[in-house]
């Protein structure tokens, strides 16, 4: 895409086309994943870093400045990276640090039995929600991904051989992968 069809694409998206504005989005997506993998923000994940970075793409189409003969890419760029760093130094601010010592739940295990409620256990609704996924899993899956796909969940902690087993490993990452991207 040329610079006078990309300044006209970011115009039309700034006039609310949601669908330029996808186009664009797409496009740059991969300076998107780029930035989220070299810069680690605490408590946020894949859908809320692409949020911030659609935040920061309609911000970057409104302050952009063709006259300054830099292109769109390296300022979008240039602004994501930015918003980066400052999400990083906002949750790593001093006034942020927990003031008391982290303890692991395994170190006081009988008390937190004891307080915390399993949301899973006590909500029939999401098991059912669960068993009906592993059943449409299942059926996705080949003889061996489903023989794997057991294996596995019956016995999770298994040291397996990496040798001989290595099929076996692999059928079950694709079952993992289908379950996930469900």
């Amino acid at each position: 895409m040329n610079s006078i069809n990309e300044q006209q694409k970011v115009i039309v998206a700034l006039n609310g086309d949601d669908v330029a504005f996808e186009e664009i989005f797409v496009k740059y997506y991969p300076v998107v994943r780029k930035v989220r993998n070299n810069f680690f923000v605490s408590g946020m994940d894949k859908d809320d870093w692409d949020q911030e970075a659609r935040i920061i793409l309609y911000r970057s189409m409104q302050k952009f400045n063709p006259s300054l003969r830099v292109s769109f890419g390296s300022f979008y760029s240039r602004s994501l990276r930015n918003r980066a760093i400052d999400l990083v130094r906002q949750t790593n601010a001093q006034k942020r640090v927990p003031e008391g010592h982290l303890t692991s739940i395994d170190v006081n295990e009988a008390y937190y039995c004891d307080t915390v409620e399993d949301e899973a256990s006590a909500c029939p609704e999401r098991t059912m929600i669960y068993l009906e996924k592993f059943k449409w899993i299942l059926d996705g899956c080949s003889s061996m991904e489903r023989d794997a796909f057991l294996r596995m969940m019956s016995t999770p902690n298994e040291d397996l051989n990496l040798t001989s087993e290595r099929a076996m490993i692999n059928a079950f990452e694709r079952c993992r992968r289908k379950f996930k991207n469900d």
